[in-house]
């Protein structure tokens, strides 16, 4: 409930005329879990933290027994639509890379973690205060940046490299730069993590990979010969 409530506020921005309809879908989405049994009262409901996305953040990497093997801290600066990066730069701020660790050690320690994992995390403007938004245990959209700080290629005894990682979903972050106020243009993102040491990680192909674009493409592609040929036969 509160991720489905941040997600809408997110999208929209404040403003009177949208309040009717914010209240309208929360009751309708209420009104869905009381006809399938649910309990409302066991759900909470939050308010959104608003603010740009230079305020959003991500951490994600392989965890073993709860423990990282390889992880990443990094800035969710472009997101199109809101929740979908297509801009990513890696975090240099030491102690809000910290700040954020010590937010979710606990939990994958706790439970001892093996896989992929990623945290989506909002900081108020105002308190600084972080909030976890989402948790996708899981390889997640731009997981593939991993691989740019690995000197071996393998996850499970991995060799680092020192470079930091910008990750761009190509063509879409092209088109996406300025389309939204919560979106931040190039120079803006590389004044917050400054720009040395970067090294940069394009989601545009990979045949071990099925989210890059060309793959995408090369998927429907398959997808509709396939079809055809059973209408061909049918």
């Amino acid at each position: 409930m509160s991720r489905y409530y941040q997600k809408w506020a997110q999208r929209n921005v404040y403003q009177k005329n949208k309040q009717n309809g914010q209240i309208g879908e929360l009751k309708s989405y209420i009104n869905l879990m009381t006809s399938h049994g649910f309990n409302v009262n066991n759900f909470t409901c939050q308010q959104a933290i608003m603010g740009s996305n230079q305020y959003e953040y991500g951490y994600g990497g392989f965890f073993s027994d709860g423990i990282p093997v390889i992880d990443i801290c990094f800035h969710q600066f472009r997101q199109s639509p809101q929740g979908l990066c297509c801009y990513i730069r890696e975090m240099t701020d030491e102690g809000l890379i910290k700040e954020i660790k010590d937010l979710v050690a606990p939990f994958v320690k706790k439970v001892k973690y093996n896989g992929f994992i990623e945290f989506d995390i909002k900081q108020d403007m105002a308190t600084k205060i972080l909030y976890v938004l989402d948790i996708n245990p899981r390889p997640w959209g731009s997981s593939d940046m991993l691989r740019t700080k690995l000197a071996s290629s393998t996850v499970y005894n991995p060799s680092l490299t020192n470079c930091r990682v910008v990750w761009r979903k190509m063509p879409l972050d092209s088109f996406v730069s300025n389309k939204t106020n919560n979106n931040l243009p190039h120079s803006r993102c590389k004044k917050i993590t400054g720009t040395a040491g970067f090294k940069s990680s394009y989601a545009l192909y990979d045949r071990k990979d099925p989210k890059p674009f060309f793959i995408t493409i090369k998927k429907f592609l398959f997808s509709f010969l396939v079809r055809f040929k059973h209408i061909i036969h049918a």
